[in-house]
């Protein structure tokens, strides 16, 4: 069963979004990280768009998100 349940994700995303623009941009996903305590740079904040951003757009989406924070924060 994954940490975090649709409606807490969904929640999550929200909060992060910080321009309301329904994506998360580099610096909102980095920022958000640091409040789970996951330490990131901004080089590897921008390795994990790279890594879960589907439509290339260089955003992460909520669809993007739900894998991101299932991978990085199981059970």
């Amino acid at each position: 069963m994954p940490r975090f349940n649709d409606q807490e994700l969904e929640d999550i995303f929200r909060a992060a979004d910080y321009s309301h623009d329904g994506v998360l941009m580099h610096e909102e996903l980095v920022l958000l990280l640091k409040k789970f305590n996951r330490k990131m740079s901004y080089k590897e904040g921008y390795t994990l768009i790279r890594q879960y951003d589907q439509s290339g757009d260089k955003k992460i989406s909520f669809e993007e998100f739900v894998p991101l924070m299932n991978t990085l924060f199981p059970e």
